[in-house]
C-alpha cells in the first residue's frame, strides 16, 4: 500500500496483480496481456524463489522491470542464486532497488547491484515519546520465530538483569516464565505508542533484517536500541557473543534513561517523504514535476 500511494503522488497510475489471484492462469495471462498495453513498468517487491513470468514477460516486451528486495527475500537469494529460477529473474529485472544499505552489501555478494529505496509509512512515526524514570525494554519476538528474533538472548538478558523489566510484542506465548518479562501478544496502534511511553531501550536482535520499522519508530521516539547490526545512534554488541551482548546490554541500563535526541533527528531528517519520493523518481524517470 505504502508503495502505491508514493507512486500516485508521483503522478503513476497503478495495477496491483493481486486483484487477478482468484482467476484461472489462463484468464490470469489474458488479463496481464490486456493490460501491458497500457503499463510502463513492472514493478516486484518481495519477490519468490520461482519464475517470476509477469516480470519475464515484462522484460521481453521492452517495460522497465524492477525488483525491490527487503528482507528474507536477499537471505533466499544468496542461497540459491545459481538456480534456474534465480538466473532468470535476474534477466527479467532491469533494476534492483534494495530497502538499506545492509540489503544492497548483501546483494553485491551474489553480483547484484542495487539503488538503496527505503519502504517505510506514508505518515511519519510521529515525535519524541515520554521517557520512564527506570529502564524497561521492549523485544519484537513472533509466535514460532522467537529464535530468529533473539529470544534465547532475552532470556538470558532477564536472568542476568532481574530489575529490568522486559516487554515481548507479537507473542502471547509465556514459555519464558520469568517475572520480569510480559508477553503482550499483538497490540494495536494505540496500545503500541502507550507500551513506548513506558520504555526506554529496544532490544532488536534478529539473526538477519532489512529496514527495521520498529526500529526507525523506536528511534524518532528517542529510545536507546541495542542492535545486532551497525546502525547509526544505536548501540551493537562486538558479536553475537552472549557474553559481548550482555556487556552491551550492560552499558546501556548502568546510565540513567536519556532522550536520544540525535537518533529521532536522524529519522527525521534521512527517512524525510519527500527524500525518499525523489529516490523513487529516479529509478522510475518520473520529473518531481508530477508531484
Amino acid at each position: 500500500m505504502h508503495i502505491k500511494e508514493v507512486l500516485m503522488r508521483l503522478g503513476i497510475e497503478t495495477v496491483d496483480m493481486k486483484y487477478f489471484k482468484n482467476s484461472s492462469r489462463l484468464k490470469k495471462l489474458f488479463l496481464y496481456f490486456n493490460e501491458l498495453k497500457n503499463i510502463d513498468s513492472v514493478y516486484r517487491v518481495y519477490g519468490e524463489q520461482r519464475i517470476d513470468w509477469k516480470l519475464l514477460v515484462g522484460r521481453l516486451l521492452g517495460k522497465l522491470t524492477i525488483t525491490h528486495w527487503i528482507g528474507t527475500d536477499v537471505i533466499d537469494e544468496i542461497q540459491n542464486y545459481k538456480s534456474i529460477s534465480s538466473r532468470i529473474n535476474r534477466f527479467s529485472t532491469k533494476v534492483h532497488v534494495s530497502g538499506s544499505s545492509l540489503l544492497k552489501k548483501e546483494l553485491m555478494d551474489v553480483g547484484i547491484n542495487s539503488q538503496v529505496v527505503p519502504i517505510v509509512p506514508v505518515n511519519n512515526f510521529g515525535g519524541i515519546s515520554e521517557m520512564p524514570s527506570s529502564h524497561s525494554v521492549l523485544v519484537y519476538a513472533p509466535e514460532g520465530k522467537e529464535e530468529f528474533y533473539g529470544m534465547p538472548y532475552v532470556k538470558e538478558l532477564a536472568i542476568k538483569f532481574p530489575d529490568v523489566t522486559f516487554n515481548i510484542v507479537g507473542n502471547s506465548d509465556d514459555y519464558l516464565k520469568l517475572e520480569n518479562v510480559k508477553f503482550h501478544g499483538t497490540l494495536s496502534s494505540y496500545q503500541m505508542q502507550e507500551l513506548y511511553n513506558n520504555i526506554t531501550i529496544l532490544f532488536r536482535f534478529p539473526k538477519h533484517d532489512g529496514l527495521s520499522m520498529m526500529l526507525l519508530e523506536a528511534l524518532s521516539k528517542g529510545k536507546q536500541i541495542i542492535y545486532s547490526y551497525s546502525f547509526p545512534y544505536t548501540h551493537t554488541p562486538k558479536s553475537r557473543n552472549i557474553e559481548h551482548v550482555i556487556d552491551c546490554f550492560d552499558e546501556v541500563v548502568k546510565k540513567e534513561p536519556y532522550v536520544n535526541v540525535e537518533g529521532a533527528n536522524y529519522v527525521k531528517k534521512e527517512y524525510d517523504q519527500e527524500k525518499i519520493h525523489s529516490l523513487y523518481s529516479s529509478f522510475i524517470g518520473v520529473k518531481n514535476e508530477n508531484r
